[in-house]
């Protein structure tokens, strides 16, 4: 009740008027949260991405290279079909990693993911999800992207390159990116882009976060991340950069391009796999499956068992800052008997997305180990 009641209330204002509402609840809404796992997963293998296209539907990217649209009123699925690549492609390989990105134009109008070719960006419209365009130049795994504007695409990949698109057509056709920078010196895992400063950020396997001007496409700071293991997500909100690592979340400035707080991860060593802001509050999913909430104005995890106790983690009373999730599906294959058989797993949230009226939390992600297959996908 309290769900459907916030809801109603932050779509009946507008403007500043509901960017307020949103930010004064911020705060206390991760204390409201309770779990409703969705368990028609077991066909998918590892989310890896997801957005919110509508205040009823979301779309879910897994490693298995499926895109599934899901409608939480009806609690129907569709599978997307990813369109093929118009031209061979001489370097391809026999892997594939799978969907992880999905980005949703500013109009709501356009959606861009992974084509069945991993290495390229596939186009969609909104809602009808017809495929427009499929960019080819990435030379490996398409990791991320962001839009700047409703016409521009920036993608980052594992082969190092941050390219800059111009989206322009009504038809599937093979397009070449505007610019291509090879600035970083290993894989491109996340990029973002701030509207608010026009800032865009990219994060690699260099070790670095580099800040740019998105319209020179030109590096204007390059920033030493203090965590150099598993830097695999980002956030921002100016002037704030968030950025995942194996043990720390760590706050850059990107007015000064410096390092201003680094906070342990809440899922000590299993990494940050998703981070996203909503107002002050940075949610955090992490690689143990747990889900926390980091107020930036005093540098400390919103506390919350006091008003959840059946759903917070921990096998003690001083573990007080997480959300568990649920046991979402594990593939008992002969990975799973060989090396894990008994154990129990926990899903890595790789993904997480806040909904329209920021009171609604879709939590998705996947087994941690390699090899082990599994998803889970819940809403909160």
């Amino acid at each position: 009740m309290w769900t459907f009641t916030r809801k109603r209330e932050c779509f009946s204002v507008s403007g500043s008027l509901k960017r307020r509402c949103i930010a004064s609840a911020a705060p206390s809404i991760p204390l409201q949260y309770s779990e409703r796992e969705l368990e028609d997963v077991r066909h998918y293998d590892k989310v890896f991405a997801s957005a919110w296209v509508d205040h009823s539907t979301f779309v879910i990217g897994t490693k298995d290279n499926n895109l599934i649209r899901w409608d939480t009123d009806t609690g129907k699925q569709l599978k997307i079909p990813l369109p093929d690549s118009p031209q061979p492609r001489t370097h391809d390989r026999q892997d594939n990693c799978g969907i992880h990105s999905i980005a949703v134009s500013p109009s709501r109008t356009l959606l861009a993911t992974g084509a069945s070719n991993p290495d390229d960006v596939a186009i969609f419209k909104l809602p009808s999800f017809d495929p427009v365009a499929i960019l080819q130049s990435h030379e490996n795994w398409m990791f991320a992207s962001a839009w700047v504007g409703d016409t521009h695409l920036i993608t980052g990949s594992r082969d190092s390159t941050v390219k800059l698109w111009s989206i322009c057509s009504d038809e599937i056709l093979n397009q070449s990116p505007i610019v291509t920078r090879t600035d970083h010196g290993d894989k491109v895992r996340d990029l973002k882009y701030c509207m608010d400063t026009e800032t865009l950020s990219t994060l690699s396997q260099d070790g670095t976060c580099k800040l740019w001007d998105p319209h020179e496409m030109l590096v204007v700071s390059s920033i030493r991340c203090p965590d150099p293991k598993e830097l695999v997500c980002m956030a921002v909100k100016a002037p704030l950069v968030a950025v995942g690592s194996q043990r720390f979340i760590t706050f850059i400035d990107m007015r000064c391009g410096h390092v201003v707080k680094s906070i342990s991860s809440a899922d000590e060593g299993w990494g940050v796999r998703s981070l996203s802001f909503q107002d002050n509050v940075v949610t955090c999913g992490g690689g143990k499956g747990r889900i926390s909430f980091l107020d930036t104005r005093t540098q400390k995890y919103i506390r919350i068992r006091e008003m959840n106790d059946s759903a917070c983690t921990g096998e003690n009373h001083m573990d007080t800052i997480a959300y568990s999730t649920g046991t979402g599906h594990v593939v008992k294959d002969q990975v799973y008997n060989e090396h894990f058989a008994g154990q129990e797993i926990k899903h890595a949230v790789y993904t997480h997305s806040h909904d329209f009226s920021g009171t609604s939390l879709l939590v998705a992600g996947g087994p941690l180990p390699y090899g082990l297959k599994g998803s889970y996908v819940g809403l909160w």
